[in-house]
């Protein structure tokens, strides 16, 4: 019993990032495509979402990159416990995430991470004597099909959206569809 229980939690540390706990990038793809072929049986609509923490490198440069650390393990907390339990949120890499809202049309989605991204500015971390507040950008779009190409290509969609966001002034959410 105690090797099926260090199998399980090996397991499930090969699949978290080690700073926030949530899934890494290698997990999300799994998963992901675990719940585009779900989708695709049953008909329902997945919005994607890429993440991404504005001036992060500002951050690190001003506060210390523990401060950073702070942050990230901040955003994360936040998309954790904003999204439902049938979401999928992970660490995509350095200070960027993403996120697969399952059954939400693209209006909804919008409208959830427009508060997901006021409440982050609204956001301080206490450091010290010390407020420091940040922002984040966010970019949408369609899952149009359930095999892993469209996977990447909604990605690579949801990614010119969020380069749009930061583009147009950061602290915002666009949508490509």
């Amino acid at each position: 019993m105690e090797i099926i229980k260090q199998k399980v939690k090996a397991e499930n540390m090969a699949m978290r990032d080690y700073l926030t706990n949530l899934y890494n990038r290698r997990a999300f793809f799994q998963l992901a495509e675990e719940r585009c072929k779900k989708a695709k049986c049953k008909g329902f609509n997945l919005v994607l979402v890429m993440a991404d923490i504005d001036k992060f490198k500002n951050i690190n440069d001003n506060y210390g990159h523990d401060i950073g650390d702070l942050v990230l393990k901040n955003f994360a907390q936040i998309l954790k416990t904003s999204v439902r339990e049938n979401d999928l949120v992970a660490r995509f890499g350095g200070e960027e995430f993403i996120i697969l809202l399952k059954d939400i049309n693209l209006e909804d989605a919008y409208n959830r991470i427009e508060k997901l991204r006021e409440m982050i500015s609204e956001t301080e971390i206490k450091v010290s004597d010390e407020k420091i507040k940040y922002t984040a950008s966010f970019g949408i779009s369609k899952v149009n099909c359930c095999d892993y190409k469209s996977l990447e290509e909604a990605i690579k969609i949801a990614d010119k959206a969020l380069y749009r966001a930061k583009e147009n002034g950061r602290n915002r959410v666009e949508i490509i569809n």
